[in-house]
């Protein structure tokens, strides 16, 4: 696999950063989570989800359980000095240092930049923060509704006539600060490929919400001019637009080049009579006319289900752009996503469906891998002191004794 041979040293909490080293543990990696020996990640405890049960039959909690795929986790007491020393000697045969901790909780474990590239100047040493290392409110506490709230990505969701912010639900700047993370490491890597030095990363959840948001600051910043949210009634491009269907299932269609395909659209919905129909005889006549043109194919699409629709413009249409507007249950198993790898087999036993999220990336000839569910708290334990650091049986009979796991 790609990145077989690199170890990543992990002391991650939640999503954010942490769903980063799941990433690249499917191409290979080998990824240490540290553990407090304890309560472990907080998010083997999360039971909810936007007021929703995230616990799976066996127990297990999705977050933790999707973020912590095929990783190792050892428990260790960072606050005791036998703990950082078991750390220390990791992070000396580590590659990649991962941590969404703030700065102030590395330095007082003794994982901090200044002491670990000490350790290994080789290192490449990535945080996950919350809104970045500089600025008034570096070093503060974040989650992904923060990145949301901060990024204007809350006033891009909804409807165009609602007047409130609306958040998206399920963690998507989380996300996108995991793959971000993985980003840098991966880019790190390469970087010490060529200078042969370690180097130091940062990603936040404001910096890849307003990231996500590029398309939309940059209208306002650049072109003077805000993009006002969707209003499905009010698109002035009605063949990009979506509907209702006879099942009470919504088709979308999105069809920037409108002129190309009106007449066999046209044909296609059995209405050939809008072909002439002067209010819609072109582009810009069916934006001046938009409602009219939503009120009728709002009354067309009701008149199949929404699958018929989909065979109809695969059939006759196939360059249009067109595809179904998918619940969570479509979403695992559609035929598309599962032939790309996006949705794959679960590894473990608790889940009531057995399919997971994949890797968003596809290697040809090297394909992510998703081998194990997420480690029990500290199971790896006596088997990464014993295998990669040495340690024999006594050695870690006493540090059980002195409860450093």
């Amino acid at each position: 696999m790609v990145l077989n041979g690199v170890r990543i040293l992990e002391l991650t909490a939640f999503h954010s950063g942490t769903v980063g080293g799941a990433l690249l543990a499917q191409f290979g990696a080998d990824v240490i989570k540290i553990e407090d020996p304890v309560h472990g990640d907080p998010a083997r405890g999360l039971s909810r989800m936007s007021g929703t049960t995230s616990r799976m039959p066996d127990g297990r909690t999705v977050m933790f359980e999707v973020a912590n795929t095929d990783k190792r986790s050892i428990a260790l007491d960072l606050k005791s000095e036998a703990g950082r020393k078991i750390a220390h000697e990791l992070l000396a045969k580590a590659d990649v240092f991962l941590s969404n901790y703030r700065p102030r909780v590395l330095e007082r474990l003794g994982l901090d930049w200044d002491t670990a590239r000490e350790v290994n100047p080789r290192l490449i040493y990535v945080t996950a923060s919350g809104q970045g290392t500089s600025g008034p409110d570096a070093g503060g506490r974040g989650f992904d509704w923060v990145g949301q709230a901060m990024s204007g990505m809350m006033w891009a969701s909804g409807d165009r006539h609602s007047d409130e912010p609306t958040i998206v639900v399920g963690g998507p700047v989380d996300q996108a600060g995991g793959i971000l993370a993985a980003l840098a490491i991966t880019s790190g890597l390469a970087s010490r490929a060529i200078t042969g030095k370690g180097v130091r990363a940062d990603v936040s959840l404001l910096g890849a919400a307003v990231s996500l948001m590029l398309l939309r600051i940059n209208q306002y910043s650049l072109a003077g001019r805000s993009v006002r949210r969707h209003g499905r009634d009010e698109s002035r491009q009605p063949l990009s637009n979506w509907y209702r269907c006879g099942d009470d299932r919504w088709v979308m269609l999105c069809e920037i080049q409108s002129d190309r395909f009106w007449e066999d659209f046209c044909r296609l919905l059995g209405r050939p009579d809008l072909i002439d129909d002067e209010r819609f005889a072109d582009a810009r006549t069916r934006r001046a006319s938009y409602r009219e043109l939503i009120e009728i194919l709002d009354q067309v699409f009701l008149t199949r289900e929404r699958d018929e629709w989909l065979a109809l413009f695969r059939a006759q249409m196939p360059d249009f752009v067109v595809a179904p507007i998918l619940d969570e249950d479509e979403v695992i198993h559609n035929e598309q996503s599962r032939a790309n790898g996006y949705i794959v087999e679960w590894p473990g036993d608790g889940s009531a469906h057995g399919l997971t999220v994949g890797s968003p990336i596809t290697f040809q000839d090297d394909p992510a891998q998703m081998r194990r569910a997420a480690p029990e708290l500290g199971q790896d334990t006596e088997q990464v002191l014993i295998d990669e650091l040495g340690y024999d049986w006594d050695a870690i009979s006493k540090l059980r004794e002195e409860e450093v796991f």
